[in-house]
């Protein structure tokens, strides 16, 4: 500090003077620097593409840039992101200094990494702020592998048309051999779902890196579900066991219930076949969404008209009012003896013809004629009286009215057949005689037929009667051995007589030609 002093009569003036410090400008040039080293958080939006344009999602992704230091060093900085189904991304946070910001610094080693060594994706623009929605696109150059796809029936081993495959946000469908074609990126997972209505859904996963084949094949099982099918008589609603039922090429047996048990596929119609003698063929369209969990098939009963003509067996005149007994229904005979029934075809008539004042007759055989002329024997009358031949606990008679030779022949429960060729058979105690023989064919001395020699009657009969009968089922047999003086093409109208331990049975019957010469049915001694 200086002073100066002035006095007088002259006035003295004291002039103080102080040194003003000066500001040290030469500091900024110090803190200039360290200001543009300021740190300023920047941000940017990405989104990756595959190599097909695709969005790449799901991948894991890293980010590196340069982070520059006040002085020029550079340290790589990485974050690990994971990018959305958009394959978009923000990477938040970038730290760049304020010079680096203000002289627009290029970002030309920032790069966008799948994996470390596999995919680096190249970013040639300066950084900028960009808006939330805008995002900075960036397309991968990587390593990729080409794959097919193929989508195969489990079972049949065929392949499936129109099978959607999905990877990635890919859904792509397979050609008329089950295929399609995929670029997976080598660096990452992939897991494909392949799908087809009537299908589950199958599954594909792994690493792309370790797919060794050309052909990834994802077999598809069809869905399913168990039905029952319940066959029943139309009628009665009863069960129908052992009917056939057909599905899918395949024969199933119903059981006691009338049931089988099947596996349908969601995506196929359901035609069935059911089947069963007696019984009209029934076939069922349906679908798996209309059908319940029991398809039910009603059959009818595949039926027959019989006209049931009850007489006198003297005097042959109808017996109107006469009961017919059949399957549990009893039928009334109109002014003419009739009556009209239904049976299931190539089935026998089984029925019981009554009227007051004579004896009942049972009919239990398969009859071919439309027409059935079943015979009552008046009461008080001999109830064998009429049949020739002898009799014991079973009498088997056969009587006819022409001229026709017929034979009676009678397999016995053990196989013997009693026959005029056999006139003694013996079966478990049970003794067998044919006795009767009737309108015989003589021939002459070289085994011709001789028409002179012949002694026919109109009346004629042919008996075997056991005196102990075997219980069991008897074969009955008659045969047209020769038709003589009747055409032969003629029907011969016959009735076997069946007495059972007292009990008479009726089993009316017509041969209707020399080459039709044959007629069966079977008897039960119980």
């Amino acid at each position: 500090m200086t002073q100066f002093v002035s006095d007088g009569k002259t006035e003295e003036y004291v002039l103080v003077i102080k040194d003003k410090k000066k500001f040290p400008w030469w500091i900024l040039l110090f803190l200039l620097p360290l200001l543009l080293l300021i740190p300023i958080k920047r941000s940017v939006h990405v989104q990756l593409l595959d190599s097909t344009g695709q969005p790449a999602a799901q991948h894991n992704c890293g980010f590196h840039y340069p982070d520059i230091s006040a002085f020029g060093a550079k340290s790589p900085v990485d974050l690990q992101l994971t990018t959305d189904n958009s394959a978009k991304f923000d990477i938040e946070g970038i730290s760049q200094p304020l010079w680096y910001v203000l002289f627009g610094g290029s970002v030309d080693s920032a790069f966008v990494n799948s994996e470390s060594g596999c995919q680096s994706v190249y970013f040639g623009d300066k950084f900028k702020n960009y808006p939330e929605n805008d995002y900075k696109v960036v397309k991968m150059n990587g390593s990729f592998a080409d794959k097919i796809i193929k989508v195969i029936d489990a079972e049949t081993k065929l392949p499936l048309e129109n099978a959607e495959v999905k990877f990635y946000d890919q859904v792509l469908t397979t050609d008329n051999q089950g295929l399609v074609a995929a670029q997976f990126d080598l660096c990452n997972d992939i897991s494909v779902t392949a799908s087809k209505k009537g299908y589950v859904s199958g599954n594909f996963s792994d690493k792309v890196s370790n797919i060794s084949i050309d052909v990834i094949t994802i077999p598809l099982s069809k869905i399913s579900y168990d039905k029952v099918v319940k066959v029943i008589d139309a009628e009665t609603r009863n069960p129908i066991a052992v009917a056939k039922v057909k599905f899918n090429g395949k024969d199933y047996t119903t059981d006691s219930k009338g049931q089988i048990k099947i596996k349908i596929n969601a995506d196929e119609d359901i035609n069935l076949e059911a089947s069963k003698a007696g019984y009209i063929t029934e076939i069922v369209k349906t679908t798996i969404d209309e059908a319940g969990e029991t398809i039910v098939i009603p059959l009818k009963k595949d039926v027959e008209t019989k006209t049931i003509k009850v007489i006198d067996a003297d005097t042959k005149k109808p017996l109107p009012g006469a009961v017919v007994k059949h399957n549990g229904k009893n039928y009334t005979a109109d002014a003419n003896g009739v009556v009209t029934i239904s049976i299931p075809k190539n089935s026998n008539v089984n029925l019981e013809a009554s009227k007051e004042g004579y004896n009942n007759a049972v009919v239990n055989r398969k009859v071919s004629e439309p027409l059935l002329e079943v015979p009552l024997k008046k009461k008080g009358q001999d109830n064998i009286n009429d049949l020739r031949g002898k009799t014991g606990e079973l009498k088997i008679n056969i009587q006819w009215y022409c001229h026709a030779d017929l034979d009676l022949q009678v397999v016995d429960p053990c196989g013997n057949t009693l026959s005029a060729d056999k006139r003694n058979t013996s079966c478990r105690g049970g003794n067998g005689v044919f006795d009767l023989d009737a309108n015989v064919t003589y021939t002459d001395y070289r085994g011709k037929y001789d028409p002179k020699a012949q002694k026919h009657v109109n009346n004629p009969q042919e008996n075997a009667y056991w005196s102990k009968a075997t219980k069991g089922v008897y074969t009955i047999r008659v045969v047209r051995y020769h038709s003589h003086d009747i055409s032969r093409t003629a029907p011969v109208k016959f009735n076997v007589t069946v007495v059972d331990l007292g009990t008479r049975h009726e089993f009316p019957g017509t041969i209707k030609s020399q080459n039709d010469s044959i007629y069966s049915f079977k008897y039960e001694v119980k």
